[in-house]
């Protein structure tokens, strides 16, 4: 999921001019929301294709928890 992030700053750069600080995005409100919102989908991919729900599961909150600084927690 972390070239989701990377996907957002020309998706946002079109949209509305604004550039993406790599570095602060991270660990703002809108970019752990951003995160934790890229594993979920994430998991619902794999549980569509087909994947196990205790694994699934296991990977969301794993992925959550490194790519949202301080874990899943807001």
């Amino acid at each position: 999921m972390g070239w989701d992030l990377r996907l957002l700053t020309p998706a946002r750069f079109l949209t509305d001019g604004e550039a993406l600080d790599h570095e602060e995005f991270p660990t703002s409100p809108v970019g752990r929301e951003f995160a934790r919102r890229s594993a979920v989908a994430w998991g619902e991919a794999n549980l569509a294709a087909g994947g196990d729900p205790d694994h699934v599961a296991a990977a969301v909150e794993a992925s959550t928890a490194f790519h949202v600084p301080g874990g899943s927690q807001r």
